[in-house]
């Protein structure tokens, strides 16, 4: 189910969070909502290349830097070891969960989302909508499928700011460190005792 025109909440300008950003986060913000292949779980694959010819003057630098900028304050997750990134709110903010057959869209694609982090977002959002008591009818059956498909993903749906400095943060997974045996070295350490001087014995005195 192709999308055909994007949804911008009137209340996002009064969203603090949204209102300290820069014009070029928001601006990125509201160009990904429009894109015509972002899927209805609010994933898209990331084209920063793509994306810097949308504006006269706009280089690749700049797109990473408004993705940066709207990772850090957890607008979109992204994942450029997969190349994917996701609009964090869109199922909850865009009314995906209330309409069955945009919410099968959205099932129907999870299946094709290979970031842990992106999947471990959308298995968050998916319960806070479940926890607001907002779901009704079939619905709820569809995310209660999609939870299951999710499982329990691993990745760390919190973006990580270590990234690139002209780019957006980096989404890996972590590799534990391997610990290497430390070898105790034994220092000894000699005593140098003096030697005793012996005292000749005392001969008696013969007249």
């Amino acid at each position: 189910m192709a999308r055909s025109e994007a949804r911008l909440s009137v209340s996002i300008w009064s969203d603090p969070d949204f209102l300290a950003l820069g014009p070029a986060p928001q601006r990125m913000f509201m160009f990904l909502l429009s894109q015509p292949d972002l899927a209805h779980d609010g994933v898209i694959a990331l084209r920063e290349r793509r994306w810097s010819k949308s504006a006269a003057g706009l280089t690749r630098a700049d797109v990473e830097q408004a993705l940066a900028d709207l990772a850090a304050a957890r607008f979109v997750v992204v994942d450029e070891d997969t190349e994917e990134l996701l609009v964090r709110s869109f199922i909850r903010r865009d009314k995906v969960y209330r309409q069955p057959n945009v919410l099968r869209a959205a099932q129907d694609h999870l299946e094709v989302v290979t970031s842990p982090a992106i999947r471990a977002a959308i298995a968050v959002e998916l319960r806070r909508i479940a926890e607001s008591g907002d779901l009704r009818g079939e619905p709820v059956r569809i995310v209660t499928e999609m939870l299951d498909a999710l499982g329990n993903p691993s990745g760390n749906p919190s973006p990580n700011p270590s990234g690139k400095a002209a780019g957006h943060p980096r989404t890996t997974t972590a590799t534990p460190a391997r610990t290497l045996p430390t070898t105790a070295r034994t220092t000894t350490t000699a005593r140098t005792t003096p030697a005793r001087r012996r005292t000749p014995p005392t001969r008696p005195n013969r007249r």
